[in-house]
């Protein structure tokens, strides 16, 4: 089996597919408590799920816009229709809150 060592200030995330633990930055993880996710060349689906995870609420779109990427920052201070209206705007496909 694999190992990793974590050092004070280091993150780690489990992928429960591949059953694998990998290094990860621990500002980005923790970056909710300032009120805000800065998303950097991030799939929509994984954007959906952080939105899902801050709001409680999902992101509805087309599946063939899941694979592409977003740059920008969700203020978690905003409403969630907000957030899809940009996205929505940001991406050119049509997002909704459900």
């Amino acid at each position: 089996k694999e190992s990793l060592t974590l050092e004070l200030g280091d993150g780690a995330v489990f992928d429960s597919k591949s059953e694998k633990v990998s290094s990860a930055n621990n500002a980005a993880m923790t970056q909710w408590e300032s009120g805000k996710i800065v998303f950097t060349n991030t799939p929509l689906s994984e954007v959906a799920r952080d939105f899902e995870a801050t709001y409680g609420k999902q992101l509805v779109f087309p599946a063939e816009a899941a694979s592409r990427t977003f740059d920008g920052t969700l203020m978690t201070a905003n409403s969630p229709e907000l957030f899809a209206e940009r996205l929505s705007a940001a991406l050119k496909v049509k997002v909704s809150v459900k």
